[in-house]
């Protein structure tokens, strides 16, 4: 599909597979989700998109099987210039499950205001490896499942969860290193 779609809360959008449907949108957001309800995103490809390749704003929404890449920087807005794979403000959740979300300009996942962040990664590795490309990567990692969530080779790092209560000092827990 080459061009942008828009979304509604409480609209869910599912593909038959995400190697199947893809999204390519020309100088535009790939997804917009916006408004106060539950959507659903599974099993399909944001490719090429511009500013962001997902873009939610007070939405609840799971996503399963999404893969987002080569998200641009939007040269014309400097609000917003984006370039992030996935970008979520204000929302109550946000749950990822096996997402591929990879050489995007900005960050992976960025979000800003959310309630609650659920990476739920269900990626058996014996021997974790994280790549180094362009910019930080993030793997979150569940040793009791398969195959899995990756979030590599994005500019602006893999996941950025702004939180405005969170203080200089405090300890992060679960971080693999």
């Amino acid at each position: 599909y080459a061009e942008s779609v828009a979304l509604p809360a409480g609209v869910s959008l599912r593909g038959v597979a995400r190697d199947k449907v893809v999204i390519q949108p020309k100088g535009a957001v790939g997804i917009v989700l916006s408004g106060a309800g539950k959507s659903t995103l599974a099993s399909f490809t944001v490719r090429g998109a511009t500013a962001n390749g997902i873009q939610i704003q007070q939405t609840q929404v799971a996503a399963t099987d999404i893969e987002v890449f080569d998200t641009q920087v939007d040269s014309k807005s400097k609000a917003n210039p984006g370039g992030h794979g996935i970008q979520v403000i204000g929302a109550p959740t946000l749950s990822i499950k096996s997402a591929r979300v990879h050489h995007n300009a900005g960050v992976g996942v960025f979000a800003q205001q959310v309630g609650s962040v659920l990476i739920i990664d269900p990626t058996f590795l014996v021997a974790p490896t994280f790549h180094t490309g362009t910019g930080s990567d993030a793997a979150i990692i569940d040793p009791t499942f398969m195959p899995g969530s990756r979030f590599h080779d994005n500019a602006g790092g893999g996941v950025a969860i702004i939180d405005p209560t969170f203080l200089a000092g405090d300890q992060l827990v679960g971080i693999i290193d």
